[in-house]
Protein backbone atom coordinates (compact mmCIF):
# COMPACT_ATOMS: atom_id res chain seq x y z
CA UNK A 1 0.00 0.00 0.00
CA UNK A 2 1.48 3.36 -0.88
CA UNK A 3 0.02 6.60 -0.40
CA UNK A 4 0.03 9.32 -2.28
CA UNK A 5 2.18 7.90 -5.04
CA UNK A 6 1.39 10.74 -7.51
CA UNK A 7 -0.84 13.83 -7.30
CA UNK A 8 -3.96 12.45 -8.51
CA UNK A 9 -3.95 9.17 -6.48
CA UNK A 10 -4.49 9.01 -2.92
CA UNK A 11 -3.80 5.31 -2.40
CA UNK A 12 -2.38 2.96 -4.25
CA UNK A 13 -3.24 -1.17 -3.14
CA UNK A 14 -1.63 -3.49 -5.79
CA UNK A 15 -2.86 -2.90 -9.19
CA UNK A 16 -5.93 -0.96 -7.56
CA UNK A 17 -5.76 2.95 -6.88
CA UNK A 18 -8.05 5.40 -5.26
CA UNK A 19 -7.93 8.65 -6.97
CA UNK A 20 -8.06 11.81 -4.51
CA UNK A 21 -11.14 12.71 -7.00
CA UNK A 22 -13.21 10.00 -5.85
CA UNK A 23 -12.58 11.09 -2.28
CA UNK A 24 -12.86 14.29 -2.41
CA UNK A 25 -15.71 13.70 -4.10
CA UNK A 26 -17.13 11.48 -1.71
CA UNK A 27 -15.90 13.66 1.41
CA UNK A 28 -17.94 16.29 0.47
CA UNK A 29 -21.06 14.27 0.03
CA UNK A 30 -20.43 13.05 3.69
CA UNK A 31 -20.06 16.96 4.62
CA UNK A 32 -23.97 17.60 2.90
CA UNK A 33 -24.96 14.63 4.15
CA UNK A 34 -24.29 15.69 7.98
CA UNK A 35 -25.47 19.22 7.37
CA UNK A 36 -29.05 17.97 6.10
CA UNK A 37 -29.16 15.58 8.46
CA UNK A 38 -29.18 18.50 11.20
CA UNK A 39 -31.04 20.71 9.33
CA UNK A 40 -34.00 17.94 9.09
CA UNK A 41 -33.29 17.12 13.19
CA UNK A 42 -33.86 20.82 13.64
CA UNK A 43 -37.07 20.86 11.71
CA UNK A 44 -38.38 17.18 12.76
CA UNK A 45 -38.42 15.53 9.56
CA UNK A 46 -38.14 11.72 9.79
CA UNK A 47 -34.78 11.87 9.84
CA UNK A 48 -35.16 8.16 7.48
CA UNK A 49 -35.37 10.69 4.74
CA UNK A 50 -32.00 11.59 4.88
CA UNK A 51 -30.32 8.51 4.01
CA UNK A 52 -32.73 7.94 1.39
CA UNK A 53 -32.09 11.00 -0.44
CA UNK A 54 -28.42 10.73 0.26
CA UNK A 55 -27.87 7.62 -1.88
CA UNK A 56 -30.78 8.08 -4.44
CA UNK A 57 -29.18 11.20 -4.45
CA UNK A 58 -25.61 10.57 -4.54
CA UNK A 59 -26.24 7.88 -7.22
CA UNK A 60 -28.30 9.71 -9.42
CA UNK A 61 -26.27 12.89 -8.87
CA UNK A 62 -22.91 11.41 -10.30
CA UNK A 63 -24.56 9.14 -13.01
CA UNK A 64 -25.97 12.80 -14.10
CA UNK A 65 -22.77 14.55 -13.91
CA UNK A 66 -21.06 11.48 -15.34
CA UNK A 67 -23.57 11.60 -18.47
CA UNK A 68 -23.83 15.06 -18.64
CA UNK A 69 -20.18 15.92 -19.32
CA UNK A 70 -19.56 12.48 -21.51
CA UNK A 71 -22.96 14.52 -23.87
CA UNK A 72 -20.86 17.54 -24.25
CA UNK A 73 -17.06 16.85 -24.14
CA UNK A 74 -16.71 14.66 -26.94
CA UNK A 75 -19.47 12.27 -27.49
CA UNK A 76 -18.00 10.39 -30.60
CA UNK A 77 -15.12 9.45 -28.34
CA UNK A 78 -16.99 8.05 -25.88
CA UNK A 79 -19.25 6.27 -28.13
CA UNK A 80 -15.83 4.26 -29.74
CA UNK A 81 -15.02 3.39 -26.52
CA UNK A 82 -17.79 3.36 -24.23
CA UNK A 83 -16.23 1.38 -21.13
CA UNK A 84 -14.63 5.32 -20.98
CA UNK A 85 -18.06 6.58 -19.92
CA UNK A 86 -17.78 4.33 -16.28
CA UNK A 87 -14.41 5.20 -15.84
CA UNK A 88 -14.66 8.33 -13.47
CA UNK A 89 -10.81 7.86 -12.34
CA UNK A 90 -9.86 10.01 -15.57
CA UNK A 91 -12.22 13.26 -14.16
CA UNK A 92 -14.56 14.54 -15.84
CA UNK A 93 -18.07 15.22 -13.76
CA UNK A 94 -20.44 18.19 -15.05
CA UNK A 95 -22.05 19.18 -11.94
CA UNK A 96 -25.37 20.91 -13.73
CA UNK A 97 -25.72 17.63 -14.78
CA UNK A 98 -25.55 16.13 -11.32
CA UNK A 99 -28.01 18.59 -9.92
CA UNK A 100 -30.76 18.05 -12.73
CA UNK A 101 -30.81 14.04 -12.34
CA UNK A 102 -30.61 14.81 -8.26
CA UNK A 103 -33.98 16.91 -8.41
CA UNK A 104 -35.58 14.36 -10.78
CA UNK A 105 -34.86 11.67 -8.21
CA UNK A 106 -36.05 13.80 -5.22
CA UNK A 107 -39.15 14.83 -6.94
CA UNK A 108 -40.06 11.38 -7.91
CA UNK A 109 -39.04 10.14 -4.38
CA UNK A 110 -40.58 12.80 -2.17
CA UNK A 111 -43.78 12.22 -4.31
CA UNK A 112 -44.03 9.09 -3.54
CA UNK A 113 -43.30 9.71 0.37
CA UNK A 114 -46.13 12.17 0.70
CA UNK A 115 -43.44 15.26 1.48
CA UNK A 116 -43.17 18.87 -0.22
CA UNK A 117 -40.43 19.04 -2.58
CA UNK A 118 -39.47 22.72 -1.99
CA UNK A 119 -39.72 22.17 1.88
CA UNK A 120 -37.40 19.32 1.60
CA UNK A 121 -35.46 20.97 -0.83
CA UNK A 122 -35.14 24.05 1.21
CA UNK A 123 -33.15 22.49 3.81
CA UNK A 124 -31.28 20.21 1.52
CA UNK A 125 -29.94 22.01 -1.63
CA UNK A 126 -28.09 24.44 -0.44
CA UNK A 127 -26.10 22.46 1.27
CA UNK A 128 -24.55 20.98 -2.06
CA UNK A 129 -22.60 24.07 -2.03
CA UNK A 130 -19.86 22.81 0.71
CA UNK A 131 -20.13 19.53 -1.79
CA UNK A 132 -19.26 21.75 -5.15
CA UNK A 133 -16.35 23.53 -2.89
CA UNK A 134 -14.77 20.38 -1.95
CA UNK A 135 -15.21 18.97 -5.23
CA UNK A 136 -13.01 21.27 -6.36
CA UNK A 137 -10.09 20.25 -4.67
CA UNK A 138 -10.72 17.02 -6.51
CA UNK A 139 -10.22 19.16 -9.80
CA UNK A 140 -7.53 20.27 -8.32
CA UNK A 141 -5.66 17.14 -7.64
CA UNK A 142 -6.36 15.99 -11.51
CA UNK A 143 -5.02 19.60 -13.03
CA UNK A 144 -8.54 20.33 -14.63
CA UNK A 145 -10.87 23.39 -14.13
CA UNK A 146 -7.99 26.08 -14.61
CA UNK A 147 -7.67 29.52 -16.22
CA UNK A 148 -5.53 31.45 -18.15
CA UNK A 149 -1.92 31.65 -18.24
CA UNK A 150 -0.43 33.64 -15.82
CA UNK A 151 3.10 34.69 -14.35
CA UNK A 152 4.89 33.30 -11.84
CA UNK A 153 4.91 35.88 -9.80
CA UNK A 154 1.11 35.79 -9.18
CA UNK A 155 1.79 32.64 -6.70
CA UNK A 156 4.11 34.44 -4.78
CA UNK A 157 3.12 33.96 -0.87
CA UNK A 158 1.26 31.11 -2.11
CA UNK A 159 1.32 27.85 -0.66
CA UNK A 160 3.99 26.07 -2.85
CA UNK A 161 1.62 22.89 -3.05
CA UNK A 162 -1.13 25.00 -5.19
CA UNK A 163 1.80 26.47 -7.17
CA UNK A 164 2.98 23.85 -8.19
CA UNK A 165 0.14 21.86 -9.17
CA UNK A 166 -1.21 24.54 -10.93
CA UNK A 167 2.22 24.55 -13.60
CA UNK A 168 0.13 22.64 -16.11
CA UNK A 169 2.01 21.82 -19.93
CA UNK A 170 5.15 24.29 -19.13
CA UNK A 171 3.04 27.32 -17.62
CA UNK A 172 1.33 28.74 -14.62
CA UNK A 173 -2.56 29.03 -14.46
CA UNK A 174 -4.78 30.71 -13.14
CA UNK A 175 -6.49 28.37 -9.85
CA UNK A 176 -10.05 28.75 -10.50
CA UNK A 177 -11.08 26.21 -8.77
CA UNK A 178 -9.71 27.88 -5.37
CA UNK A 179 -12.26 31.27 -6.38
CA UNK A 180 -15.23 28.80 -6.97
CA UNK A 181 -14.59 26.70 -3.69
CA UNK A 182 -14.19 29.96 -1.69
CA UNK A 183 -17.31 31.10 -3.05
CA UNK A 184 -19.75 28.67 -2.63
CA UNK A 185 -18.15 28.22 0.84
CA UNK A 186 -19.05 32.07 1.42
CA UNK A 187 -22.11 31.31 -0.23
CA UNK A 188 -22.97 28.59 2.48
CA UNK A 189 -22.59 30.98 5.28
CA UNK A 190 -24.71 33.46 3.94
CA UNK A 191 -27.35 31.43 3.03
CA UNK A 192 -27.61 29.38 5.91
CA UNK A 193 -27.13 31.73 9.12
CA UNK A 194 -28.48 34.94 7.23
CA UNK A 195 -32.02 33.85 5.22
CA UNK A 196 -32.50 30.43 6.64
CA UNK A 197 -32.86 31.79 10.01
CA UNK A 198 -34.90 34.70 8.50
CA UNK A 199 -38.55 35.85 9.63
CA UNK A 200 -39.56 36.93 6.63
CA UNK A 201 -38.76 33.90 4.53
CA UNK A 202 -41.05 31.84 2.08
CA UNK A 203 -41.15 28.50 1.12
CA UNK A 204 -38.54 27.53 -1.67
CA UNK A 205 -36.27 30.99 -0.51
CA UNK A 206 -33.28 29.13 -0.11
CA UNK A 207 -33.54 27.17 -2.86
CA UNK A 208 -33.99 30.05 -5.21
CA UNK A 209 -30.68 31.59 -3.38
CA UNK A 210 -28.70 28.75 -4.29
CA UNK A 211 -29.73 28.94 -7.75
CA UNK A 212 -28.87 32.83 -8.04
CA UNK A 213 -25.65 32.32 -5.94
CA UNK A 214 -24.33 29.77 -7.74
CA UNK A 215 -25.20 30.97 -11.24
CA UNK A 216 -23.35 34.04 -10.63
CA UNK A 217 -20.14 32.33 -9.79
CA UNK A 218 -20.48 30.04 -11.84
CA UNK A 219 -20.95 31.99 -15.01
CA UNK A 220 -18.20 34.37 -13.85
CA UNK A 221 -15.71 31.81 -13.00
CA UNK A 222 -16.76 29.77 -16.47
CA UNK A 223 -15.39 33.09 -17.77
CA UNK A 224 -12.31 32.35 -16.72
CA UNK A 225 -11.90 28.38 -17.69
CA UNK A 226 -10.09 27.19 -20.66
CA UNK A 227 -11.53 23.88 -20.48
CA UNK A 228 -15.06 24.42 -21.05
CA UNK A 229 -17.60 22.94 -22.37
CA UNK A 230 -19.59 24.02 -25.35
CA UNK A 231 -22.45 23.65 -27.50
CA UNK A 232 -21.70 25.69 -30.91
CA UNK A 233 -19.73 28.87 -29.93
CA UNK A 234 -21.84 28.90 -26.24
CA UNK A 235 -20.18 27.80 -22.96
CA UNK A 236 -22.58 25.36 -21.55
CA UNK A 237 -22.27 25.65 -18.08
CA UNK A 238 -22.71 29.69 -18.64
CA UNK A 239 -26.33 29.35 -20.60
CA UNK A 240 -27.11 26.63 -17.53
CA UNK A 241 -25.82 29.64 -15.26
CA UNK A 242 -28.24 32.18 -16.95
CA UNK A 243 -30.90 30.03 -16.64
CA UNK A 244 -30.03 29.51 -12.87
CA UNK A 245 -29.82 33.27 -12.15
CA UNK A 246 -33.32 33.81 -14.00
CA UNK A 247 -35.63 30.92 -12.67
CA UNK A 248 -33.65 31.53 -8.90
CA UNK A 249 -34.48 35.77 -9.32
CA UNK A 250 -38.18 34.77 -10.46
CA UNK A 251 -38.35 32.46 -7.46
CA UNK A 252 -37.35 34.75 -4.70
CA UNK A 253 -39.41 37.60 -6.11
CA UNK A 254 -42.31 35.14 -5.50
CA UNK A 255 -43.40 34.79 -9.46
CA UNK A 256 -43.88 31.16 -8.98
CA UNK A 257 -46.08 31.24 -5.60
CA UNK A 258 -48.11 33.81 -7.66
CA UNK A 259 -48.23 30.98 -10.77
CA UNK A 260 -48.79 28.25 -8.30
CA UNK A 261 -51.04 29.21 -4.90
CA UNK A 262 -49.42 27.11 -2.37
CA UNK A 263 -52.00 24.21 -1.31
CA UNK A 264 -53.81 24.81 2.03
CA UNK A 265 -52.53 23.06 4.99
CA UNK A 266 -54.88 19.74 6.23
CA UNK A 267 -56.52 20.49 9.33
CA UNK A 268 -56.43 17.60 11.89
CA UNK A 269 -58.46 18.35 15.22
CA UNK A 270 -58.93 16.59 18.52
CA UNK A 271 -62.84 15.88 19.54
CA UNK A 272 -63.24 16.03 23.25
CA UNK A 273 -62.83 19.40 24.45
CA UNK A 274 -61.71 20.36 20.97
CA UNK A 275 -64.87 20.28 18.34
CA UNK A 276 -67.17 19.27 21.23
CA UNK A 277 -67.96 20.43 24.79
CA UNK A 278 -67.88 16.67 26.09
CA UNK A 279 -65.33 17.56 29.63
CA UNK A 280 -68.37 17.89 31.65
CA UNK A 281 -69.80 13.98 30.59
CA UNK A 282 -66.38 12.77 30.75
CA UNK A 283 -66.55 14.14 33.88
CA UNK A 284 -69.59 13.16 35.28
CA UNK A 285 -68.87 10.00 34.48
CA UNK A 286 -65.98 9.07 36.06
CA UNK A 287 -66.93 10.49 38.72
CA UNK A 288 -70.02 8.40 39.17
CA UNK A 289 -67.97 5.66 38.85
CA UNK A 290 -65.09 6.86 40.97
CA UNK A 291 -67.11 7.40 43.81
CA UNK A 292 -68.89 3.83 43.96
CA UNK A 293 -65.12 3.25 44.79
CA UNK A 294 -64.52 5.19 47.24
CA UNK A 295 -62.15 7.47 45.04
CA UNK A 296 -62.68 11.24 45.08
CA UNK A 297 -60.71 13.22 42.73
CA UNK A 298 -59.80 16.67 42.85
CA UNK A 299 -61.45 18.89 40.05
CA UNK A 300 -58.49 19.16 38.28
CA UNK A 301 -57.84 15.33 38.68
CA UNK A 302 -61.30 14.44 36.93
CA UNK A 303 -59.88 17.53 34.00
CA UNK A 304 -56.69 15.22 33.42
CA UNK A 305 -58.92 12.12 32.28
CA UNK A 306 -59.49 14.25 29.41
CA UNK A 307 -56.87 13.08 26.75
CA UNK A 308 -55.54 9.83 27.59
CA UNK A 309 -57.32 6.68 26.68
CA UNK A 310 -60.23 4.79 29.24
CA UNK A 311 -57.88 2.06 29.35
CA UNK A 312 -54.86 4.00 30.62
CA UNK A 313 -57.16 6.20 33.13
CA UNK A 314 -58.33 3.27 34.73
CA UNK A 315 -55.26 1.45 35.04
CA UNK A 316 -54.03 4.23 36.76
CA UNK A 317 -56.71 4.71 39.11
CA UNK A 318 -58.53 1.62 39.59
CA UNK A 319 -55.45 -0.97 38.71
CA UNK A 320 -56.75 -3.69 40.80
CA UNK A 321 -60.26 -3.70 38.96
CA UNK A 322 -61.31 -5.40 36.05
CA UNK A 323 -60.70 -2.29 33.44
CA UNK A 324 -62.60 -3.85 30.12
CA UNK A 325 -65.48 -4.06 32.62
CA UNK A 326 -64.93 -0.26 33.91
CA UNK A 327 -64.59 0.29 29.86
CA UNK A 328 -67.65 -0.90 29.29
CA UNK A 329 -69.77 0.89 32.08
CA UNK A 330 -67.99 4.20 30.94
CA UNK A 331 -69.28 4.01 27.20
CA UNK A 332 -72.39 2.70 27.91
CA UNK A 333 -73.09 5.50 30.68
CA UNK A 334 -71.11 8.48 28.42
CA UNK A 335 -73.16 7.46 25.39
CA UNK A 336 -76.99 7.86 27.49
CA UNK A 337 -75.39 11.57 28.53
CA UNK A 338 -74.97 12.24 25.08
CA UNK A 339 -77.95 13.49 23.84
CA UNK A 340 -78.68 15.76 26.87
CA UNK A 341 -75.34 17.28 27.51
CA UNK A 342 -72.94 17.26 24.23
CA UNK A 343 -72.59 21.08 22.87
CA UNK A 344 -70.55 21.81 19.83
CA UNK A 345 -67.38 24.47 21.52
CA UNK A 346 -68.56 27.83 21.08
CA UNK A 347 -68.21 29.22 17.18
CA UNK A 348 -66.78 25.57 16.25
CA UNK A 349 -69.40 24.76 14.14
CA UNK A 350 -69.40 27.76 12.54
CA UNK A 351 -65.65 28.27 11.80
CA UNK A 352 -64.93 24.49 10.73
CA UNK A 353 -68.12 24.83 8.12
CA UNK A 354 -66.99 28.23 6.42
CA UNK A 355 -63.23 26.54 6.26
CA UNK A 356 -64.85 23.36 4.51
CA UNK A 357 -66.50 25.81 1.84
CA UNK A 358 -62.91 27.09 1.33
CA UNK A 359 -61.44 23.70 0.58
CA UNK A 360 -60.13 22.91 3.77
CA UNK A 361 -59.58 18.88 4.19
CA UNK A 362 -60.85 18.33 7.93
CA UNK A 363 -60.15 15.29 10.02
CA UNK A 364 -60.53 13.81 13.33
CA UNK A 365 -57.59 12.04 15.46
CA UNK A 366 -58.93 10.91 18.97
CA UNK A 367 -57.89 8.53 21.80
CA UNK A 368 -62.03 8.56 21.88
CA UNK A 369 -63.42 5.83 19.97
CA UNK A 370 -64.25 5.57 16.36
CA UNK A 371 -68.42 4.74 16.60
CA UNK A 372 -68.65 7.43 19.65
CA UNK A 373 -67.10 10.05 17.89
CA UNK A 374 -69.58 9.69 15.02
CA UNK A 375 -72.52 9.43 16.95
CA UNK A 376 -71.43 12.64 19.28
CA UNK A 377 -71.09 14.59 15.86
CA UNK A 378 -74.24 13.14 14.41
CA UNK A 379 -75.94 14.87 17.59
CA UNK A 380 -74.19 18.04 16.92
CA UNK A 381 -74.40 18.12 13.23
CA UNK A 382 -71.30 18.04 12.20
CA UNK A 383 -70.69 14.52 10.77
CA UNK A 384 -70.66 16.07 6.85
CA UNK A 385 -67.51 18.37 8.06
CA UNK A 386 -65.04 15.51 8.35
CA UNK A 387 -63.90 14.07 5.48
CA UNK A 388 -62.29 11.47 7.74
CA UNK A 389 -62.41 10.04 11.55
CA UNK A 390 -59.88 7.71 13.15
CA UNK A 391 -60.50 6.67 16.79
CA UNK A 392 -58.12 4.65 18.70
CA UNK A 393 -59.27 1.55 17.73
CA UNK A 394 -58.03 2.03 14.58
CA UNK A 395 -54.53 2.46 15.58
CA UNK A 396 -52.51 0.17 17.99
CA UNK A 397 -50.74 3.24 19.72
CA UNK A 398 -52.87 6.23 20.49
CA UNK A 399 -52.49 9.63 20.75
CA UNK A 400 -49.17 11.11 21.61
CA UNK A 401 -48.07 8.47 19.20
CA UNK A 402 -48.22 9.62 15.59
CA UNK A 403 -49.69 6.50 14.27
CA UNK A 404 -53.02 8.79 13.72
CA UNK A 405 -51.30 11.02 11.74
CA UNK A 406 -49.72 8.67 9.40
CA UNK A 407 -53.31 6.80 8.73
CA UNK A 408 -54.96 9.93 8.02
CA UNK A 409 -52.40 11.65 5.61
CA UNK A 410 -51.67 8.35 3.59
CA UNK A 411 -55.74 7.86 3.43
CA UNK A 412 -56.12 11.53 2.42
CA UNK A 413 -53.15 11.44 0.09
CA UNK A 414 -51.87 14.50 1.55
CA UNK A 415 -48.34 16.17 2.34
CA UNK A 416 -47.03 15.06 5.59
CA UNK A 417 -45.06 18.37 6.38
CA UNK A 418 -48.32 20.27 5.29
CA UNK A 419 -51.07 19.60 8.41
CA UNK A 420 -52.56 21.64 11.58
CA UNK A 421 -53.30 20.14 14.15
CA UNK A 422 -55.74 21.43 16.93
CA UNK A 423 -56.19 19.69 20.46
CA UNK A 424 -57.25 20.85 24.21
CA UNK A 425 -54.92 18.74 26.13
CA UNK A 426 -50.95 18.66 27.00
CA UNK A 427 -51.45 14.77 24.98
CA UNK A 428 -53.00 16.30 21.84
CA UNK A 429 -49.88 19.22 21.80
CA UNK A 430 -47.02 16.56 21.96
CA UNK A 431 -48.54 14.72 19.41
CA UNK A 432 -49.04 16.91 16.84
CA UNK A 433 -45.11 17.89 17.79
CA UNK A 434 -43.91 13.94 17.46
CA UNK A 435 -46.11 14.62 13.20
CA UNK A 436 -44.17 17.59 13.29
CA UNK A 437 -47.69 19.14 12.18
CA UNK A 438 -47.95 22.52 13.22
CA UNK A 439 -49.66 22.43 16.66
CA UNK A 440 -52.44 24.66 18.19
CA UNK A 441 -53.63 24.54 21.44
CA UNK A 442 -56.99 25.33 22.51
CA UNK A 443 -59.10 25.62 25.68
CA UNK A 444 -61.66 28.41 26.02
CA UNK A 445 -60.45 29.01 29.51
CA UNK A 446 -57.52 30.79 29.64
CA UNK A 447 -56.73 29.24 33.34
CA UNK A 448 -56.28 25.87 31.66
CA UNK A 449 -53.70 27.25 29.15
CA UNK A 450 -50.27 26.88 31.08
CA UNK A 451 -50.10 23.26 30.57
CA UNK A 452 -50.95 23.60 26.95
CA UNK A 453 -48.09 26.22 26.62
CA UNK A 454 -45.80 23.92 28.59
CA UNK A 455 -45.61 21.63 25.67
CA UNK A 456 -44.55 24.98 23.76
CA UNK A 457 -47.56 24.95 20.40
CA UNK A 458 -46.90 27.08 17.96
CA UNK A 459 -50.10 29.21 18.89
CA UNK A 460 -52.50 29.27 20.83
CA UNK A 461 -56.32 30.41 21.08
CA UNK A 462 -58.97 30.79 23.37
CA UNK A 463 -61.70 31.10 20.48
CA UNK A 464 -62.72 29.07 17.06
CA UNK A 465 -63.13 32.54 16.03
CA UNK A 466 -59.30 32.78 15.87
CA UNK A 467 -58.19 29.98 13.57
CA UNK A 468 -58.94 31.48 10.44
CA UNK A 469 -56.48 34.85 11.04
CA UNK A 470 -53.98 32.19 11.83
CA UNK A 471 -54.36 29.99 8.77
CA UNK A 472 -54.47 33.17 6.67
CA UNK A 473 -50.73 33.27 7.37
CA UNK A 474 -48.23 32.13 4.84
CA UNK A 475 -45.73 29.86 6.46
CA UNK A 476 -44.27 26.60 6.93
CA UNK A 477 -46.87 24.60 8.17
CA UNK A 478 -44.57 22.56 10.81
CA UNK A 479 -43.80 22.39 14.20
CA UNK A 480 -40.10 22.96 13.57
CA UNK A 481 -40.48 26.44 12.09
CA UNK A 482 -38.63 29.94 13.16
CA UNK A 483 -40.68 31.54 9.89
Amino acid sequence: MQFFPDTRTFVQIGSISIAWYAVLILLGALLTYFLTYRNFKQRGYNLDLVDDLFYGGLFSGVLGARLWYVLFYDLSSYLSDPIRILDFREGGLAIHGGLIAGVLFALIYLKRKGYTFMRIADETVYNILIAQAVGRWGNFMNQEAYGGVVDASFYEGWPTFIANNMFINGEYRQPTFLFESSLNILGWFVIHFFLRNSKNRKEGDLVWAYLMWYGVVRFFIEGLRTDSLYIGELRIAQVISILMIVVGLAGFLGLFRKLFKAKKPTIILDFDGTIADTVPIIIKVFTEIFEDYNLNLTHDELVSCVGPTLEETFNKYLPNEDVSALVDRYRKRNKELHESMIQPMPNAKEVLTELKNQGYTLAIASNKKTDMIHYGLDIIGMEDLFTIVVGSDQVLVSKPDKEMFELITNQLKVKKDNIVYIGDTPIDILAGKNFNAYTIGYHPDIEYHEPLEQEMPNAMMTNWSELPAILQQERLWIYNTKS
